[in-house]
Formats: C-alpha cells, sequence, structure tokens
C-alpha cells in the first residue's frame, strides 16, 4: 500500500532562526534494492548554492532511516 512520508526537508518559520536562509532542493533519484535485501531503499539527491550530495533511506520498520550518504560544499 503505498504511504507518504517526508524523508528530508528544510522548515523555515516566519521569524524564525533560518527565516532568511538560502532553500535546499531535494529530489528522489532513484529507487533500487541497493543490498539485495528485496527490499527497495530510495537515493535521494540535494544541492544548495555552494554543494550537492546524496543520501540512501531505508525502510527500518515503519520509518525510514538515512544509512549512508555524501556530499561537498563549502
Amino acid at each position: 500500500k503505498p504511504i507518504t512520508t517526508i524523508l528530508d526537508g528544510q522548515f523555515a518559520t516566519k521569524g524564525g532562526q533560518d527565516e532568511n536562509a538560502s532553500a535546499d532542493v531535494l529530489a528522489i533519484t532513484s529507487v533500487l534494492d541497493l543490498d539485495g535485501d528485496g527490499t527497495m531503499e530510495i537515493v535521494t539527491s540535494w544541492r544548495y548554492y555552494e554543494g550537492h550530495g546524496f543520501d540512501v533511506y531505508k525502510l527500518d520498520g515503519d520509518d525510514f532511516e538515512c544509512v549512508c550518504g555524501s556530499g561537498m560544499g563549502v
């Protein structure tokens, strides 16, 4: 059964500490069975004005856990 969940995000509230922060762009890049266990992992990519990278999320019970990632930037 399909579900909707937030894997990662950047949330700024009016008047909050991050109100004027630049936004990260997050996207689902791939859905693959990377470790061969029969369950698909979700690969996301992210970028902002000085960097980019990726993260891999694995279903752990009812939640997703970031199991690895890499990136570069200032």
